[in-house]
């Protein structure tokens, strides 16, 4: 055997010390698997003017969750304008549980959607 190859053997072969997994970048988590985990929600507050006005819709939101649980990231994909604000208000005061990976808290990217209509639903 060379001693490149005795070299070889020897590293590959050695223990590797376990590392805690490091994560750079938010995981994706769809926000079904991440309803569970809601401590803390906060309702809207739909504005008098989209009242007035008969608006209704559909707000999409990205969202980045810290490794505490808390919003720390928010942006408005889509939705009518005059509710974007009171929904992204809301969303920015919820909590969650924080989210692990083998047992240790990451940050999470997901997508929020609220809905209003006039009529309660």
């Amino acid at each position: 055997m060379t001693a490149l190859a005795l070299l070889l053997t020897f590293v590959l072969t050695m223990p590797c010390p376990m590392q805690e997994p490091t994560v750079n970048a938010p995981v994706r988590v769809s926000s079904g698997v991440l309803a569970k985990d809601l401590v803390k929600r906060v309702d809207p507050q739909f504005p008098k003017e989209a009242k007035r006005r008969k608006i209704n819709g559909l707000v999409v939101l990205r969202v980045i969750i810290g490794t505490d649980g808390t919003v720390k990231k928010l942006r408005v994909i889509s939705g009518p304008e005059l509710l974007q604000t009171s929904f992204s208000k809301a969303v920015k005061q919820w909590v969650y549980k924080p989210y692990l990976i083998n047992g240790v808290p990451v940050e999470v990217e997901t997508t929020i959607a609220l809905e209003y209509a006039m009529g309660g639903s």
